[in-house]
């Protein structure tokens, strides 16, 4: 919040695996819940008081794991809201499910800001369009089967 500009960011939002529900952190006294550590391949939903210009770094280290899990202990749903690595090649929502397993992955989506929705893709008959991936956002994943995921890369 700091880097951002505090007096521009109203909170940040952290998805929690186990109740798929949201963690949001204000950074004003009294803020329920606590601060927490940010996590590489974490995303986090940055809901702002005002327009900033933010650059994000990337990851360099190819051999970054994604923990994709299922459905279980410890995941309600299966989703997991995930950011790819500026060098990831896969370049829309069908390519990543392939570049997991087309098996692994019931969907990849994407909150779609102007609708404050959810866009889903499935990779099945019937789903909406498949859409486009970009580096500076994150998705959720939900996943039929847990798995060890290292985005390929460039």
């Amino acid at each position: 919040m700091i880097d951002v500009g505090f007096t521009s960011v109203a909170n940040i939002v952290k998805f929690l695996q186990v109740t798929d529900g949201l963690a949001v952190y204000t950074g004003r006294k009294g803020d329920s819940p606590p601060n927490y550590p940010l996590i590489a391949g974490e995303c986090y939903l940055v809901k702002m008081n005002a327009k900033v210009d933010y650059v994000v770094g990337g990851s360099s280290d190819p051999h970054a794991v994604l923990h994709l899990n299922a459905a279980g202990p410890g995941n309600l749903s299966g989703a997991n809201f995930v950011g790819l690595p500026y060098h990831a090649t896969a370049r829309t929502a069908s390519e990543l499910m392939q570049d997991i397993g087309l098996a692994n992955v019931a969907s990849v989506q994407r909150f779609v800001t102007q609708t404050d929705a959810l866009q889903v893709y499935t990779g099945r008959k019937g789903s909406p369009p498949d859409f486009p991936l970009d580096p500076c956002e994150c998705y959720f994943v939900k996943m039929n089967t847990s798995v060890s995921y290292i985005p390929s890369h460039y």
